[in-house]
Protein backbone atom coordinates (compact mmCIF):
# COMPACT_ATOMS: atom_id res chain seq x y z
CA UNK A 1 0.00 0.00 0.00
CA UNK A 2 2.80 2.43 0.83
CA UNK A 3 4.66 1.64 -2.41
CA UNK A 4 1.61 2.74 -4.41
CA UNK A 5 2.22 6.28 -3.11
CA UNK A 6 -1.44 7.11 -2.71
CA UNK A 7 -0.65 10.58 -1.44
CA UNK A 8 0.00 11.53 -5.08
CA UNK A 9 -3.59 10.66 -5.99
CA UNK A 10 -5.32 13.25 -3.81
CA UNK A 11 -6.50 15.23 -6.81
CA UNK A 12 -8.30 12.29 -8.46
CA UNK A 13 -11.05 10.63 -6.41
CA UNK A 14 -11.28 7.66 -8.81
CA UNK A 15 -7.77 6.77 -7.67
CA UNK A 16 -7.70 7.82 -4.03
CA UNK A 17 -10.82 5.82 -3.22
CA UNK A 18 -8.95 2.69 -4.34
CA UNK A 19 -6.13 3.50 -1.91
CA UNK A 20 -8.54 4.24 0.93
CA UNK A 21 -10.47 1.03 0.20
CA UNK A 22 -7.33 -1.05 0.28
CA UNK A 23 -6.13 0.67 3.46
CA UNK A 24 -9.10 -0.83 5.29
CA UNK A 25 -7.47 -4.27 4.99
CA UNK A 26 -4.43 -3.62 7.21
CA UNK A 27 -6.54 -1.39 9.46
CA UNK A 28 -8.97 -4.27 9.97
CA UNK A 29 -6.05 -6.62 10.61
CA UNK A 30 -4.73 -4.24 13.26
CA UNK A 31 -8.10 -4.19 15.01
CA UNK A 32 -8.41 -7.97 14.73
CA UNK A 33 -5.00 -8.37 16.36
CA UNK A 34 -5.99 -5.94 19.11
CA UNK A 35 -9.21 -7.89 19.69
CA UNK A 36 -7.33 -11.18 19.90
CA UNK A 37 -4.71 -9.79 22.29
CA UNK A 38 -7.28 -8.11 24.51
CA UNK A 39 -9.84 -10.90 24.41
CA UNK A 40 -12.39 -8.41 23.10
CA UNK A 41 -14.84 -8.60 20.23
CA UNK A 42 -13.68 -8.43 16.62
CA UNK A 43 -16.70 -6.46 15.37
CA UNK A 44 -14.64 -3.41 14.47
CA UNK A 45 -12.27 -5.46 12.32
CA UNK A 46 -15.18 -7.16 10.58
CA UNK A 47 -16.81 -3.81 9.75
CA UNK A 48 -13.54 -2.36 8.49
CA UNK A 49 -13.04 -5.36 6.22
CA UNK A 50 -16.58 -5.79 4.97
CA UNK A 51 -18.07 -2.31 4.81
CA UNK A 52 -14.70 -0.59 4.49
CA UNK A 53 -12.61 -2.70 2.15
CA UNK A 54 -15.28 -4.65 0.27
CA UNK A 55 -17.98 -1.96 0.25
CA UNK A 56 -15.83 0.95 -0.85
CA UNK A 57 -13.81 -1.09 -3.34
CA UNK A 58 -17.05 -2.31 -4.91
CA UNK A 59 -18.27 1.26 -5.34
CA UNK A 60 -14.86 2.36 -6.65
CA UNK A 61 -14.87 -0.35 -9.30
CA UNK A 62 -18.52 0.24 -10.23
CA UNK A 63 -17.96 3.95 -10.84
CA UNK A 64 -14.70 3.50 -12.73
CA UNK A 65 -15.99 0.62 -14.86
CA UNK A 66 -19.19 2.46 -15.72
CA UNK A 67 -17.26 5.51 -16.91
CA UNK A 68 -14.71 3.42 -18.80
CA UNK A 69 -17.22 1.18 -20.55
CA UNK A 70 -19.32 4.17 -21.58
CA UNK A 71 -16.40 6.07 -23.06
CA UNK A 72 -16.55 8.81 -20.44
CA UNK A 73 -13.46 10.58 -19.10
CA UNK A 74 -11.90 8.60 -16.26
CA UNK A 75 -12.26 11.39 -13.76
CA UNK A 76 -14.63 11.72 -10.85
CA UNK A 77 -16.90 14.72 -10.72
CA UNK A 78 -18.18 16.32 -7.51
CA UNK A 79 -21.18 14.00 -7.38
CA UNK A 80 -18.95 10.92 -7.54
CA UNK A 81 -16.70 12.37 -4.86
CA UNK A 82 -19.76 12.93 -2.69
CA UNK A 83 -20.79 9.29 -3.23
CA UNK A 84 -17.39 8.21 -1.94
CA UNK A 85 -17.54 10.58 1.02
CA UNK A 86 -21.01 9.32 2.00
CA UNK A 87 -19.71 5.77 1.84
CA UNK A 88 -16.70 6.61 4.01
CA UNK A 89 -18.97 8.35 6.54
CA UNK A 90 -21.06 5.18 6.59
CA UNK A 91 -18.01 3.03 7.33
CA UNK A 92 -16.82 5.41 10.04
CA UNK A 93 -20.26 5.48 11.68
CA UNK A 94 -20.62 1.69 11.45
CA UNK A 95 -17.22 1.20 12.99
CA UNK A 96 -18.04 3.67 15.75
CA UNK A 97 -21.41 2.07 16.43
CA UNK A 98 -19.63 -0.49 18.59
CA UNK A 99 -19.01 2.33 21.06
CA UNK A 100 -22.01 4.57 20.31
CA UNK A 101 -24.88 2.31 19.16
CA UNK A 102 -26.94 5.26 17.86
CA UNK A 103 -24.41 5.65 15.03
CA UNK A 104 -25.88 2.61 13.29
CA UNK A 105 -28.72 4.77 11.93
CA UNK A 106 -26.23 7.30 10.56
CA UNK A 107 -24.26 4.48 8.98
CA UNK A 108 -27.35 3.11 7.27
CA UNK A 109 -28.42 6.57 6.09
CA UNK A 110 -25.02 7.36 4.57
CA UNK A 111 -24.83 3.91 2.95
CA UNK A 112 -28.26 4.42 1.37
CA UNK A 113 -27.35 7.97 0.28
CA UNK A 114 -24.21 6.71 -1.43
CA UNK A 115 -26.07 4.07 -3.43
CA UNK A 116 -28.92 6.44 -4.28
CA UNK A 117 -26.22 8.86 -5.46
CA UNK A 118 -24.73 6.10 -7.61
CA UNK A 119 -28.15 5.38 -9.09
CA UNK A 120 -28.78 9.06 -9.84
CA UNK A 121 -25.35 9.75 -11.33
CA UNK A 122 -24.62 6.46 -13.09
CA UNK A 123 -28.10 5.05 -13.69
CA UNK A 124 -28.42 6.84 -17.03
CA UNK A 125 -25.29 5.07 -18.28
CA UNK A 126 -26.43 1.70 -17.03
CA UNK A 127 -29.96 1.97 -18.40
CA UNK A 128 -29.04 3.15 -21.89
CA UNK A 129 -27.50 1.27 -24.78
CA UNK A 130 -23.85 1.88 -25.55
CA UNK A 131 -23.28 4.23 -28.48
CA UNK A 132 -21.48 1.55 -30.52
CA UNK A 133 -24.10 -1.23 -30.18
Amino acid sequence: LLRWQGHHSRSEPLIWILHVSYAFLPLGAFFMGAAILSGGASDTAQHLWMAGAVGTMTMAVMTRATLGHRGQPLAADRATSLIYIFLLFSVAARTGAGVVPQLIEFSAAFWILSYIGFLLVYGRFLLSRPANS
